[in-house]
């Protein structure tokens, strides 16, 4: 994966903000669902990562998102503490599982898209999200394995 470049990554963010949520919208600016938002956030910096929609499946079989399965060879598990800007949060907003993602714009704030509100930053200590943190993930290749140590 290319280096992120967070300057770039703030602007792309800045662009996305007040977008609506559309259910498999792709396009900033008029429509984008949260796994929609990363991808196409990640995209405008010059990251370009495997999309998919996940109607019907999105969380059956052995309880594992298909975001995980589908970016199982796309990106490793940060520990929380370690995590900066490109990183994607994982979060259970309302099943016992993974069902809502963001994209990190720094340690402390993420961006991503409900339907209740589009595209806004909210931060990983409101305790109605730091509850449901689920895992923090970095794209292969821009994970040093010095940074990841948990010693």
């Amino acid at each position: 994966m290319p280096n992120l470049d967070p300057i770039a990554l703030i602007e792309a963010s800045k662009k996305a903000i007040g977008t609506p949520y559309q259910h498999l919208g792709r396009v900033l600016g008029q429509g984008v669902d949260c796994l929609g938002l990363v991808v196409c956030v990640l995209r405008e910096v010059g990251i370009d990562i495997a999309d998919f929609s996940y109607e019907k499946d999105w969380w059956e079989g052995d309880r594992k998102t298909k975001f995980q399965k589908a970016y199982y060879e796309e990106f490793e598990v940060v520990p929380m503490g370690v995590q900066k800007a490109g990183d994607v949060v994982a979060l259970r907003m309302s099943h016992p599982f993974t069902d809502h993602v963001g994209l990190m714009l720094d340690r402390s704030r993420f961006l991503h898209a409900g339907e209740a509100f589009g595209v806004r930053v909210s931060r990983l200590s409101d305790p109605h999200i730091a509850r449901r943190i689920s895992a923090f993930y970095r794209f292969a290749g821009s994970v040093s394995r010095e940074t990841i140590k948990t010693d």
